[in-house]
């Protein structure tokens, strides 16, 4: 096995020929069984094979692979694998619950952050992407063996291969820190215990609704058990698994500024109301909410009016010369009037912010990405982007889904995988335009956003890298 490649041989499709010995690591993650490793089998075509039930429990393990050459340092990967239990579904542990909540309050204060993904490609390659980050709204990414994209708030950055940096609008504006799986986590459960490197650790296991209605996603979180940092994640869903390394919390030396040299930027024409006619732009916000006249939100201008009442009726009512029945009846008039309004103002914002954190910009680009779509990806990934195309079946692995691939991953990474392809799927960077691939992020993202709602979670808002 090959790290670099995950297919058991190197980069070339030549089998490997100072390879010592290969071992498999094999740990259950859900609880504390101990650890197998066992050596490899090699075969006369550079593959090295193990056989036995080394996947003895219903869980989430982890396998890890450790390449020995003669003359190098080991190289080693990891990846995990779920073997569905009979009932999938388990109650929360409040204990579990409790470290991921401070896990993620603790990793949301952060300034800066480095990590490094290692992301199957479905056809059992691995892709190894670098990241930076720097709040409130700056990322840098690298494929390793790409170029590099850079996203500041509302703007992206793309590198071509001859070094030429371009920009475009952002389908959404990136954030950064935003750790926020907890609100979607369930079966929430303390798995074993170990060390990362010298930081002593302790595994939280949960699963997440899938948007497309299929099997949960996976996730294990390693959380320091000296500042409840998260360490490091694994997370597993059908025919598609990543691990992510986090380091350099805070590190001062981490500063991402816009690309000098960049050419002009595409410009984006807004589109009334995700491709309405423009008729209902005068009633309907391009996030779906009734307009206001005060607030610019329906449900806003009614809390606002609801506040005024409040106040209004507690201070009328409450004249000296009423009787004291009269005043008491106004004053809790004027209270629940006032209570009803500041809820309906939070429940506005609360709503507000996560239209605008789940829903794309509405633009012609997405309206321009649909016809793309339909021209070039619907033969794999289906009308909908459920993978169920058909040209899907005759594919050695199923194309991923993209209703739930999307939501995994900032634009960024699925601009490089549209330009430079990843596994079975081809490289679309000869046949489309820089901004063919952002009008197409910009409509599977809409794909996506429909099956969410279609199969609704509380709390959901898409992953950050």
């Amino acid at each position: 096995t090959d790290p670099s490649t995950g297919s058991g041989q190197a980069g070339n499709d030549k089998p490997t020929t100072n390879v010592l010995r290969v071992i498999f690591n094999f740990t259950l993650l859900d609880s504390d069984t101990g650890v197998q490793n066992v050596i490899a089998e090699p075969r006369e075509d550079g593959h090295y094979v193990v056989s036995g039930n080394y996947l003895s429990l219903d869980g989430m393990w982890r396998v890890r692979v450790v390449v020995r050459r003669k003359g190098v340092e080991d190289v080693s990967i990891e990846f995990p694998i779920y073997l569905v239990p009979p009932s999938a579904t388990k109650p929360d542990d409040p204990q579990a619950r409790a470290l991921l909540l401070a896990s993620e309050q603790r990793m949301n204060k952060l300034t800066s952050l480095r990590s490094v993904q290692q992301l199957n490609d479905g056809s059992n390659g691995v892709v190894v992407t670098d990241y930076e980050y720097h709040a409130p709204d700056r990322v840098r990414f690298t494929v390793e063996g790409q170029a590099n994209s850079i996203a500041i708030g509302a703007q992206q950055y793309y590198q071509d291969q001859n070094g030429q940096w371009s920009q475009r609008a952002r389908v959404d504006p990136f954030v950064f820190p935003k750790f926020d799986q907890a609100a979607q986590a369930k079966s929430v459960e303390l798995g074993r215990a170990e060390n990362v490197g010298d930081e002593p650790a302790q595994i939280v296991r949960f699963a997440i609704a899938n948007s497309s209605g299929g099997g949960d996603i996976h996730y294990a979180y390693w959380i320091s058990k000296r500042d409840q940092r998260l360490l490091q994640f694994a997370m597993q869903t059908e025919s598609h698994y990543m691990m992510q390394y986090y380091t350099d919390y805070n590190a001062p030396n981490i500063a991402i500024d816009a690309p000098a040299n960049v050419a002009p930027p595409t410009a984006v024409a807004l589109a009334p109301n995700n491709g309405d006619s423009g008729t209902n732009s005068a009633r309907v916000l391009s996030n779906g909410r009734a307009r206001g006249f005060i607030t610019g939100d329906l449900e806003g201008d009614g809390a606002l009016i609801l506040l005024v009442a409040g106040i209004v009726i507690g201070l009328v009512g409450n004249a000296a010369r009423r009787e004291r029945r009269a005043r008491l009846t106004a004053m809790g008039i004027g209270i629940a009037c006032t209570l009803a309004g500041i809820w309906m103002f939070v429940d506005a914002v609360n709503a507000t912010t996560s239209s605008a954190a789940n829903a794309p910009v509405s633009t012609q680009s997405a309206l321009a990405g649909q016809t793309v779509y339909q021209q070039n990806c619907t033969s794999c990934h289906g009308a909908s982007g459920k993978g169920d195309g058909p040209a899907a079946g005759s594919l050695p692995v199923k194309p991923f889904d993209l209703t739930t691939h999307v939501l995994l991953h900032d634009e960024q990474y699925l601009h490089a995988v549209i330009l430079n392809g990843r596994g079975y799927m081809p490289a679309w960077g000869d046949r489309l335009t820089q901004d063919q691939i952002s009008e197409v992020i910009a409509y599977i993202r809409s794909l996506a956003l429909k099956a969410q709602r279609e199969n609704p979670r509380p709390g959901f808002t898409p992953q950050a890298p």
